[in-house]
């Protein structure tokens, strides 16, 4: 049996001490390298965010709701049933018309900052834009009467146009 002197004991209780604190040393200086990335990254991103906000979102903001507007000022344009070709083609391009001055105006800013963003919104517009050109060439829907009008076309818009604004809202959460 070997007996450890003192001298020996206190050896490897120094040398492991040492070998503790320098373990303790790298995981912390690792630790904070990694905080301050995130917190770096995190700031990146509030800064990018902020910079949308302030220079593509609230500056078009009265974009938007002209937009909006001009689609719910189709209800005046649907007075007969059954529209004719001539009164359909004329709804068909003013709907193009502000779906294509909305997307030079608005959205297409949208995909500078964040591309699969704006193809986001580009894509719930154009489907809205669609679903109404396709219900006003449907004759079975009489959209003189106010109330199939509301269900068929102004419940799409205002659908269309809180959708948008949540998705402006909720950008923060959406990858690039």
């Amino acid at each position: 049996m070997v007996i450890l002197s003192c001298s020996s004991c206190e050896f490897w209780v120094n040398l492991a001490s040492f070998m503790l604190a320098f373990i303790i040393a790298i995981v912390t200086v690792f630790y904070t390298l990694a905080e301050k990335r995130r917190s770096e990254r995190r700031y990146h991103y509030d800064v990018e965010l902020q910079w949308l906000r302030e220079i593509v979102i609230i500056p078009n903001l009265p974009i938007i709701e002209k937009f909006y507007s001009g689609l719910y000022l189709l209800e005046g344009k649907l007075g007969s049933h059954p529209l004719n070709p001539i009164q359909k083609a004329e709804i068909r391009n003013i709907v193009d018309a502000a779906y294509i001055e909305f997307y030079r105006a608005f959205i297409s800013l949208l995909y500078g900052p964040n591309k699969k963003f704006g193809e986001e919104i580009n894509s719930a517009v154009f489907q809205m834009k669609e679903n109404i050109i396709e219900i006003v060439q449907d004759d079975n829907y009489d959209l003189s009467k106010t109330e199939i009008y509301k269900t068929m076309i102004e419940t799409k818009i205002m659908q269309s146009r809180a959708d948008l604004i949540k998705a402006i809202f909720e950008y923060k959460h959406k990858k690039k």
